[in-house]
This record gives structure tokens, C-alpha cells and sequence, in this order.
């Protein structure tokens, strides 16, 4: 701990050198040009331990933030601005946590209302199903993505945080999954990558278990107690054209909403059974999407999206040569010895039953 401290002081007087050119002449921090990012104090495009240092200066009364970039500062969404969002930047530029904390709840389910366009046709064009036809994505294309999901079965106590990228075709599949939290468990990212679990399935063959911090893997990965449900989370197995059905059917608002600086706009679904709100950045980037259950706002499914394309990762699919195949006993001896394992291994298999 003393070590990784020492790091990140180093960072910081590194980070004040260069800034010195910046605020050299008394102005702010420069505004963003491109589409904004929360925690991207600085406007560069992208959230380093400059914008940790930023919220330092602002606090000390060293240099003052604008409205715009206090908006963005506002990591964890409580309003202010304050050591708590720079102690978050910070821990997300070393990857101790992968999202910040605005985005581990429910969003404000309010804004500006948003009418709905319209096609040559008359027919209402949705967000999805543009985002879907412009990144080619179908039922028959391969599909990836990457990103956070946060389960809350019930009550803040009750929740389940993890970093997950997912890859589907026809015959091939990979589902990676890092637990960052489960229930009152939490592992930074710095753990957290030591457990990290991937399911692989290439062609004819079977299903391996893969542990790239052990550099090794698992071939009878049906004795493992886990099924291979884990691996269809993010299965897109809907034509556009069904999509576009359930939209017109299940469709019941669109709102525009700034949260923590950014703009987004919100397209809201509400079935018999839960409410479905899809967030897409100024730039049409479908970027979270809110799966809450209309018998019990404490219980919900949340996704934030790195990205989502038509293709897959090639690498995950293959286990590199140097990784060693390990027996399902060894496997066993691991997670017995290691909490964050159970833990993992606890959560996918909640998935099963979800």
C-alpha cells in the first residue's frame, strides 16, 4: 500500500510540472472539444491523474473550476465537488475501480422531453435500432462488448458489481468476467484482476475454463458445477426488424438528461414486468442501459457500455501456447484458498438462476 502511495505522489508532481504551462497564464482549464466524458476535467478526451489534480487545485483555492468542468468533476454524483471525486478519478486512472460511482445507481429518471423522428415511411425511428443497423449488427452477425454490469437484488447491501466482455457467433464464444464487488465483498481492480474468469468456446470444441492471472486453463469444464448460461448474457439473437417491433410496443418516452456534466439522451420502455431506459451520448454511442423491476425499484440490472460492436475479439477466442492445462482438483485447491474466487464463482452461478 505504502508502495502504490508512493507511485501516485509521483504521478501528481509530475502531473503539477506539466500543468504548469496550462495555467501559466492565469487561465482555467481549457473546455472540451470532443464528446464529453465525466470525470475528464481537463478536456482532453480522456480521464488521467491531470484531472485528479485539477479537483485538488479547485479545492485548495489554487485555481478555480467553471461550471462545466465542476459538472464533470462531480464523480460519485452527489451535487459537489469535493476530495471524494479526486480520490475516485484517481482510483480509476490506476484501475482500482473500473466506473465511477454516479454510474453504480438508478440515473434521474427526469429531463427535457424528446420527440420521437420519423422515417420516409411515418414509421418512428428508434436509437437501438439505428445504433444496431449503423454498427451492422443482426441476428446473423457476430457480436462483442465490453463493459460493467451492476445487479441490486433488493437493497444497497444486496448488489454485485463486475467487469464483463462478451463475444457470440454461430458456433464460437467467450465471456470474460472480474468481480469488482458482491454484496459486502469488494476487491479493487488491482485484486480483482488476479481472479479474473473466462469461458471459451472456439468452433467444435469444447467449453475451457480459462484463469489468465494463473496463466492456465481448464478442459473438463463440465465438471466444474458451473453451465455455460454465463456465456449467453449478451447473446443478440433478434432480427433489427424485431426490434423495431418491441420498441413500438414496449416505447413510452424520450427525455434528454445532463448528469455529472454530460448530455445524454434517454429512450424509456416500459413492459409488464420492468422499465427498460437506453442512454446514448451526443455522438449516438449507445452507452448504459437501466433494466428496473416495476414490482420493486430496489431490484435492478444495470450495463454500462465501453462499447458494443459487430465483431469479435480474435484473441479471446485463443488460449496462448505458454498457458499451462491444469486439472479440475488444482482448480479446485485455488478458489478454496482464495475468497475473491468463491466470490466469483458464487456470482456467475447466481446467474443461473436469474
Amino acid at each position: 500500500m505504502k508502495k502504490l502511495t508512493k507511485i501516485i505522489a509521483v504521478f501528481i508532481v509530475l502531473s503539477m510540472a506539466f500543468s504548469c504551462a496550462v495555467f501559466a497564464d492565469g487561465q482555467s482549464v481549457p473546455q472540451q472539444t470532443a464528446v464529453k466524458t465525466a470525470g475528464d476535467v481537463s478536456g482532453d478526451g480522456k480521464v488521467t491523474i491531470l484531472d485528479s489534480f485539477f479537483v485538488f487545485l479547485n479545492q485548495i483555492g489554487l485555481r478555480k473550476l467553471n461550471e462545466e468542468q465542476l459538472a464533470l468533476a462531480d464523480v460519485n454524483g452527489d451535487g459537489s465537488v469535493n476530495f471524494d471525486d479526486m480520490r475516485e478519478i484517481t482510483r480509476y486512472v490506476f484501475n482500482m475501480i473500473s466506473t465511477f460511482s454516479s454510474n453504480e445507481k438508478l440515473w434521474p429518471s427526469q429531463g427535457t422531453p424528446v420527440e420521437p423522428e420519423f422515417d420516409e415511411n411515418g414509421n418512428q425511428k428508434f436509437l437501438s435500432v439505428e445504433f444496431y443497423k449503423n454498427k451492422g449488427i443482426s441476428s446473423t452477425s457476430d457480436i462483442a462488448a465490453k463493459g460493467t454490469m451492476i445487479y441490486q437484488y433488493g437493497s444497497p447491501e444486496e448488489v454485485m458489481i463486475a467487469d464483463v466482455t462478451f463475444g457470440n457467433s454461430t458456433d464460437r464464444n467467450y465471456a470474460e468476467m472480474t468481480l469488482r464487488k458482491y454484496n459486502d465483498f469488494e476487491a479493487d481492480g488491482l485484486f480483482a484482476s488476479l481472479i479474473t474468469i473466462r469461458m471459451v468456446k472456439n468452433g467444435g470444441e469444447n467449453v475451457k475454463l480459462v484463469l489468465p492471472s494463473l496463466n492456465a486453463y481448464v478442459t473438463d469444464f463440465g465438471n466444474t458445477g458451473l453451465d455455460e448460461s454465463f456465456m449467453s448474457l449478451m447473446e443478440f439473437d433478434i432480427t433489427v426488424a424485431m426490434e423495431h417491433e418491441y420498441c413500438n410496443t414496449y416505447y413510452n418516452r424520450a427525455y434528454m438528461l445532463d448528469y455529472c456534466g454530460v448530455t445524454y439522451t434517454c429512450v424509456e420502455y416500459v413492459t409488464p414486468y420492468e422499465t427498460v431506459r437506453e442512454y446514448f451520448d451526443m455522438s449516438g454511442e449507445f452507452v448504459r442501459m437501466e433494466e428496473i423491476s416495476n414490482y420493486d425499484s430496489e431490484r435492478f440490472n444495470i450495463l454500462n457500455l465501453e462499447y458494443m460492436r459487430a465483431e469479435l475479439d480474435e484473441d479471446m477466442l485463443e488460449i496462448p501456447p505458454y498457458y499451462v492445462k491444469i486439472s479440475l482438483e488444482q482448480l479446485e485447491d485455488f478458489i478454496n484458498e482464495n475468497q475473491s474466487a468463491q466470490m466469483t464463482v458464487q456470482a456467475i452461478e447466481r446467474q443461473k438462476v436469474k
